[in-house]
Order: structure tokens, then sequence, then C-alpha cells
């Protein structure tokens, strides 16, 4: 789905086998709602191209990357210097979206033009994150002014802390709070033989 509108809301809809998920450029203030985005070949959701003001809640995000494991990210909040596009991106929320494992990049990657991003009440699930292109943690922060709280670790990931270090360490005049991990998985099958 690419969306290059204003004021749109999607809810309850599945975007499912094709090469991205949903990707809204020159789009403001758009929500996304209740949705499921899953077996996709690159990103789930990406807010790009100057895209601003945007809400991703309430979703499903799982199965990411299967065409490029380094460009599974679940959300993706912004652009890379290197990419074509307008980098700043300002006032982006992702709130309450369950990252649900198979998510082969970052579960959330915010890149340096982003500003203001909020992401709280996520649930991130780690089983299926590759380590490709540098893909090594849940939320991954380069832009400013970012807060991420109230989220939750459901499965075990090498380097949580260090994810969560990085987080602060690259966030400037951002903030990291109430973040809670654990060992225990609600559904996500164990990769231990």
């Amino acid at each position: 789905l690419h969306l290059t509108g204003d004021y749109w809301r999607i809810s309850d809809l599945r975007v499912t086998t094709a090469q991205k998920g949903i990707i809204i450029d020159n789009g403001n203030h758009n929500l996304l709602h209740g949705l499921e985005v899953d077996t996709v070949g690159d990103e789930g959701v990406h807010f790009r191209d100057g895209s601003s003001y945007n809400t991703l809640e309430s979703s499903r995000i799982h199965d990411t990357g299967k065409y490029q494991s380094g460009y599974g990210e679940g959300a993706y909040v912004g652009s890379d210097a290197s990419s074509p596009y307008e980098h700043v991106v300002i006032g982006n929320v992702i709130r309450a979206v369950e990252f649900a494992g198979g998510i082969t990049a970052e579960h959330i990657d915010i890149k340096e033009g982003a500003d203001g991003t909020l992401v709280e009440g996520c649930t991130f699930q780690g089983a299926g994150i590759s380590g490709d292109n540098s893909a090594d943690s849940f939320v991954d922060v380069k832009g400013v002014n970012t807060v991420v709280r109230d989220g939750a670790r459901l499965t075990p990931l090498l380097g949580f802390a260090l994810a969560c270090a990085a987080l602060v360490a690259w966030t400037h005049r951002g903030n990291v709070r109430r973040m809670r991990a654990s060992t225990r998985s609600r559904s996500a099958p164990s990769t231990r033989r």
C-alpha cells in the first residue's frame, strides 16, 4: 500500500505477501489503526519522504524481510542519509504495536532526519533478527527529540541492554523510560533445541 495523501485513516486491514508493507511518502496527519502487516519482502511500515504527524497504532507486524533480511524493519521512520528522499520527518507516533517475531531487521528504525518521534506501549519479540546490515536491536534511534517509553521485550535477544544503551547514546535530546525486559514469551516458539 503506497499512500501519498494527508488525513487518511487506514484501519482493520491486513497487508501480506508484498514487496513492502505500507509506505507513506509526503503524507501527513494519517492514522494507521488495527492493521496486520506480515510476510513482506522488506520493511513493514515506512514513514518516508517528509511524512510527518502520522500515527501507527494498535497493530501487529511480523515476518518481514523475506526478500532482503537486512532491510526487514518492522517500522521505519525517515530514510537513510544516502537515500534520495526528504530526510526530515516530524512528530510521528508508533503506539501499542506488537512486533510479533520474524522481523529480520530492527523492529523500529528511526533515522537521522526524524524529529519528535514517540514510541510507546509496544511489545517486541526478538526471534528472527538476522544481524544482517547491522540489524541487532529492537529499536535503533538516530533522530532527535525521540521518546521511547512503556515498552516490553518478550523474547530473549542477545544485546538487549546494549540496544537500550545505544538508544540513549544515539538520541539527541531524547529519552528512554519504563522499558521492561522479560525472558518469558507469550507466543514465539523457543529457539532452544
